[in-house]
């Protein structure tokens, strides 16, 4: 008995099964690639943002920092960024002064740069 050249059905299905399967394993990391490099590139914005306010603030006279919380929505390309900046005289010592920048991103991440600045 001689065989015909092809594919039998049960073959077709297993090819299809595996093909299947393998694409949906590649949408399913493809997703979570996207998803991932979301959340860095708010961690950076949000890092850029922080880095810039506690510049701003070393660039003020000393004796212009004054205790206390500030909170900013910003907008623009940066909506949904929120800023708190805290400075606290006298910690660790007199004559310094500690800045806090807490930012938190749009997905809800947060991110804290703290620094001293001395008379």
């Amino acid at each position: 008995m001689k065989r015909d050249a092809g594919f039998t059905l049960v073959e077709v299905l297993v090819a299809i099964t595996v093909i299947v399967v393998s694409m949906a394993a590649l949408a399913t990391m493809s997703i979570t690639a996207l998803r991932s490099v979301d959340r860095n590139g708010e961690r950076t914005v949000a890092a850029s943002v922080a880095q810039s306010r506690l510049e701003s603030l070393r660039s003020l006279p000393f004796e212009a920092l004054e205790s206390g919380s500030r909170q900013e929505r910003l907008s623009g390309h940066l909506a949904g960024y929120l800023t708190t900046t805290e400075v606290e005289a006298g910690v660790p010592r007199l004559g310094v002064v500690r800045v806090t920048v807490t930012v938190s991103t749009p997905s809800g991440q947060t991110l804290r740069l703290a620094t001293l600045i001395g008379r």
